[in-house]
C-alpha cells in the first residue's frame, strides 16, 4: 500500500486531512501541529527544525501512516483517538459518572455543521444511535448519521491550550 503521508507534505495539510496523526506527531516531539508555522512547513522540515534525525523522521512517517490505516480499519461512525478516550474516561471519573456517555450534537448553520459534546448519564433515547469506541459510549441522533459518519474526536494539547477537537468527516477531494 502506498503511504498516504510523505515527508514533503505540509504539516497543516496532514493534520487537516488525517486528524488522528496529531497525537502521533506530538508523541515524537513534533509540536508544531498547533503552530502557525505548520501551514508553511513540510513534515521533513518540521522534523529537522525539532532536531530529529532522518531515521527518526522516517520512523515518524511510518507511525503516522500506521495510525491512518488503523483508524480506517475501525470503520466506526465516530472515532475517538486513544488520547481522547483516556481523557473522557478521566473526566467521567472526576465527575463521579464513570458510566456516562458522550452526546455528540450536530448544529447545522449557514456555513455547515458544527458539533457539540457533553456528558449524558441517561440511557440513549429512542431517536438516538449508541456506539462504543475504545470503551466510551457515544450517542447521536440517528437522523444525524450522514453528518457524523467519519467524525473523529481527539484531545489536543498545544502551548496555547488543550481541549477536545471534533474533526468532521473528510471530503473526498478526488470527486
Amino acid at each position: 500500500m502506498m503511504p498516504r503521508v510523505t515527508g514533503d507534505m505540509l504539516v497543516s495539510d496532514i493534520v487537516k486531512r488525517y486528524p488522528e496523526t496529531m497525537e502521533v506527531m506530538t508523541s515524537y516531539g513534533l509540536h508544531c501541529v498547533g503552530c502557525h508555522v505548520s501551514q508553511f512547513e513540510s513534515l521533513e522540515d518540521g522534523c529537522k527544525g525539532h532536531g530529529m534525525s532522518e531515521a527518526i523522521c522516517k520512523e515518524l512517517i511510518e507511525a503516522i501512516n500506521k495510525a491512518i490505516t488503523e483508524a480506517d480499519a475501525q470503520g466506526n461512525v465516530i472515532n475517538l483517538t486513544n488520547k481522547a478516550a483516556r481523557k473522557v474516561k478521566e473526566l467521567m471519573e472526576k465527575q463521579g459518572s464513570p458510566n456516562a456517555a458522550i452526546r455528540v450534537e450536530v448544529i447545522t448553520g449557514a456555513t455547515g455543521p458544527t458539533y457539540s459534546l457533553g456528558f449524558d448519564s441517561d440511557p440513549a433515547k429512542s431517536e438516538d444511535t449508541a456506539v462504543t469506541d475504545k470503551g466510551v459510549r457515544l450517542y447521536y441522533k440517528s437522523s444525524d448519521e450522514k453528518v457524523v459518519k467519519g467524525t473523529k474526536i481527539e484531545y489536543v494539547e498545544t502551548p496555547g491550550g488543550s481541549g477536545f477537537r471534533i474533526a468532521p468527516p473528510q471530503q473526498d477531494d478526488d470527486k
